[in-house]
């Protein structure tokens, strides 16, 4: 559970009971468990406001159990965050394009919330797999038009640009569209298959780093049952 959390707010004027921020203004020192969140970004080892808002510390713990401070500045004084990516955070986003070393990603949600805008991420070949990186093809992987889930790793050249990672099991294509641009779903965590296929007895598939959520599967499943 998220909570509010208290760091040093040196460059902040008061505001009420919250501390208000303007743009480029310095907010904390970007230490190790520190992140910058939206409305921020991180230059010279601090964590500067990119908006004008009032300053929030968000605390959470990180799969080890660390305590994660994310540091937001938001336009409202109320609680409800704006929604963009952060560190950690799970997105859905498009592929563009890809290239030997990285794909272009563009993402459309965090979470279960839509954004109102997309945000650019990037997907590097050592962040596709956990194993067997040198082995990795980067259009065996992905192609443009996938849809697919990543977690977001780290940022960009710019505050709204990230990082992102698919190394973890159930995570990577959950849509796809074929060579021949009909809509593919996953047959395997290895595979995609038209859905004419089996309607015409020819097996057309295509190779993709697939993520291994159960309910994406169905279709293997069910023409086992037939």
């Amino acid at each position: 559970m998220l909570t509010k959390s208290s760091l040093p707010l040196p460059s902040c004027s008061n505001a009420s009971s919250l501390k208000t921020c303007v743009p480029g203004e310095r907010l904390v020192p970007a230490a190790e468990g520190v992140y910058p969140g939206a409305g921020t970004y991180e230059m010279h080892k601090y964590i500067y406001a990119s908006v004008v808002g009032f300053m929030h510390i968000i605390t959470s713990k990180s799969d080890e159990g660390k305590e994660i401070k994310r540091v937001e500045v938001r336009k409202a004084m109320n609680a409800k965050e704006h929604v963009v990516p952060f560190l950690g955070a799970i997105v859905t986003g498009k592929v563009l394009n890809i290239g030997q070393r990285y794909a272009k990603v563009g993402i459309f949600a965090v979470e279960n919330s839509v954004l109102g805008h997309e945000f650019s991420g990037t997907l590097r070949r050592e962040d596709i797999r956990s194993e067997e990186k040198h082995k990795i093809e980067m259009h065996l992987c992905y192609q443009p038009g996938d849809i697919i889930l990543a977690r977001v790793i780290g940022f960009g050249d710019n505050q709204s640009s990230f990082i992102l990672s698919t190394a973890e099991d159930q995570l990577g294509v959950i849509s796809s569209i074929s060579e021949h641009g009909e809509r593919m779903v996953p047959v395997s965590f290895t595979e995609m298959r038209t859905l004419s296929s089996s309607e015409e007895g020819e097996e057309h598939t295509e190779l993709r780093k697939v993520a291994q959520i159960p309910q994406l599967n169905v279709h293997k499943k069910e023409e086992k049952k037939e």
